[in-house]
């Protein structure tokens, strides 16, 4: 089911500016509310938020009039490993863009309408993304990201999915998480990205991974 929350939501009709697409893979965990926030604080006009209910459907109802963008809500009948939940919320996504962002991290400032921008500027580019934050224990433990280079990317994840917009067309090759994977879904993801697509490096860090806090076993500590 769809849910629409805020005026600014509904103004933003695909005529004036492309869709993005947020996907929030959510067991309901503390700091979703801090993540939902993250994306109402951007100043790019028109957001849907697919929330993947991955716990199943004893997730809590979000109030989606509470919050500056379109919701999209994806339940199935019980609980979904990582890479399932992520392929269910990109086939639910309708927006032009398409991006990730997991229940215990955040945007940062003007992240989404720096990504936009970067891709508008180079249509010959299918994805964007930035430098992003690495926080442990609630301080910034480093800071991730570099130019592209394909091959380093394949020795070490620097760029982060939820540090990346890519164009939704991009997904009628066939690219999907494997669900095969139990772990570093995310940058197998980015890789099968990077055969088919240019990428754009956006200078800045605007997005904020609290590697302490997940449970998939790829964070710090």
């Amino acid at each position: 089911p769809e849910a629409r929350g805020g005026d600014a939501a509904r103004a933003a009709s695909p005529g004036q500016v492309p869709l993005i697409s947020v996907v929030v893979r959510s067991m309901d965990p503390p700091t979703l509310p801090r993540a939902l926030a993250s994306v109402a604080m951007q100043d790019y006009p028109a957001i849907e938020v697919v929330l993947v209910a991955a716990c199943g459907p004893s997730h809590r109802p979000i109030d989606a009039s509470a919050y500056p963008f379109r919701l999209n809500w994806v339940v199935r009948d019980g609980p979904l490993p990582r890479p399932s939940a992520a392929n269910a919320g990109i086939e639910a996504a309708t927006g032009a863009f398409v991006t990730m962002l997991d229940h215990d991290d955040e945007f940062l400032e003007g992240h989404l309408s720096a990504l936009a921008a970067a891709l508008a500027a180079n249509p010959d580019a299918g994805a964007a993304y930035t430098r992003f934050e690495v926080c442990e224990q609630g301080a910034l433990f480093t800071t991730v990201g570099r130019p592209f280079h394909r091959l380093s990317l394949f020795e070490k994840s620097y760029i982060h999915h939820s540090g990346l917009l890519y164009r939704r067309s991009l997904l009628d090759t066939g690219i999907r998480y494997d669900t095969a994977l139990d772990i570093h879904d995310d940058w197998d993801f980015v890789l099968q990205l990077s055969e088919r697509t240019r990428f754009e490096f956006v200078d800045r860090a605007s997005f904020r991974w609290h590697a302490d806090t997940g449970t998939s076993g790829g964070g710090g500590l």
